[in-house]
């Protein structure tokens, strides 16, 4: 992995570590990507040597991997990552889209990469996450981990010690009412590259 870009490969590469579920794996392994144009790839040396932070908004349900698969990032990376994470921002605890954007926009001028680690399911929900790619000339990236909501249900019920709470009798209905307001990202919203798990 480089150090702060994210493609395809690497995506693949992080979920296909031992350990990881047989569901991802093979939801990864057929992933469709989708770019906006070339802006992946650098201009010049000195953006080869130090490249550009960038900003990776995960897309889905509780229980489909989000921090699961940023933890991988972050193991494997060897440039800096910031995972932003609204049920830890306020000093571990649970706390607002505002702070995740004010950690987000210092991250990015310390020079730091961010995986915003919401469930983002919504146009609305990214947006504000997406204009960073406009205020800091960063690409922004949707990795949308699109699992069956009985899979996301079953891992959200059986979990336990989850940092958002989100655990056991109370998780399906959570999860079914989020999925009620389920809008896949477009590249219309502004991302440089959409890669569907």
């Amino acid at each position: 992995m480089s150090a702060r870009g994210l493609c395809a490969a690497d995506i693949r590469r992080v979920i296909t570590l031992p350990g990881a579920e047989e569901e991802q794996r093979r939801g990864v392994l057929g992933a469709m990507e989708v770019d906006d144009d070339e802006t992946m790839k650098p201009n010049n040396k000195a953006e080869a040597d130090h490249p550009k932070p960038i900003v990776v908004i995960l897309v889905g349900a509780p229980g489909s991997g989000k921090s699961t698969f940023c933890d991988h990032v972050m193991r494997l990376s060897t440039g800096p990552w910031l995972r932003v994470c609204q049920d830890t921002i306020g000093n571990g605890k649970a706390g607002t889209k505002a702070q995740c954007l004010a950690i987000s926009c210092t991250s990015l001028k310390d020079g730091k990469s961010i995986l915003i680690d919401r469930c983002n399911l919504d146009k609305e929900q990214r947006a504000d996450f997406v204009k960073l790619k406009e205020s800091y000339e960063v690409d922004v990236h949707a990795v949308v981990l699109d699992l069956p909501a009985k899979l996301c249900i079953s891992r959200s019920v059986k979990r336990t010690g989850h940092e958002g709470n989100l655990q056991g009798g109370k998780a399906a209905a959570v999860v079914n009412r989020m999925l009620q307001k389920k809008e896949l990202p477009k590249l219309n919203e502004g991302f440089t590259r959409i890669t569907f798990c």
